[in-house]
């Protein structure tokens, strides 16, 4: 599987965010190399993640679904 946006997080070193060709995120602890949660509604490619610059638990993707 491609995977297209890696997003570390600013809030904890341990937490970053991948999105791949099948229009899944996944956020995974570094730590322990384990998906956290996963994370599905896009329908398409997601090419790129960012984290919400002052809410941690929040964050935005982008795709070929608009």
């Amino acid at each position: 599987m491609e995977v297209y946006s890696i997003e570390y997080s600013y809030k904890d070193p341990n937490a970053f965010l991948s999105a791949s060709a099948d229009s899944e995120i996944h956020l995974w602890n570094l730590k322990n190399r384990k998906v956290i949660s996963s994370y599905r509604g896009a329908r398409g490619v997601i090419y790129k993640l960012n984290w919400h610059p002052t809410n941690p638990k929040m964050f935005a993707s982008g795709g070929t679904d608009g």
